[in-house]
């Protein structure tokens, strides 16, 4: 059972779009952006992005992850990490 969620995790098509559109419209500050992953700070929980893949898949021994699909279809995932 999750306590605290540490990350959100949104998987999109375009990250540059994606990343522009968090950071110039909803005004989230930039903690780390690599090709294959971004993340933004927000209080306690960090918003990260990652492209669309064939398969996405988490690192089983960093925590606990549920990912769902939500009513438009997209996929995110909520993470509570070991620490």
């Amino acid at each position: 059972m999750f306590n605290k969620i540490n990350y959100i995790t949104l998987v999109v098509k375009d990250m540059q779009k994606s990343i522009s559109f968090y950071k110039e419209v909803l005004g989230l500050t930039v903690k780390m952006n690599m090709p294959q992953w971004a993340e933004f700070e927000m209080e306690g929980t960090s918003l990260a992005l990652t492209p669309e893949t064939a398969e996405t898949k988490i690192d089983p021994g960093y925590g606990f992850s549920a990912t769902f699909e939500d009513p438009n279809g997209y996929k995110i995932t909520l993470t509570q990490s070991k620490w």
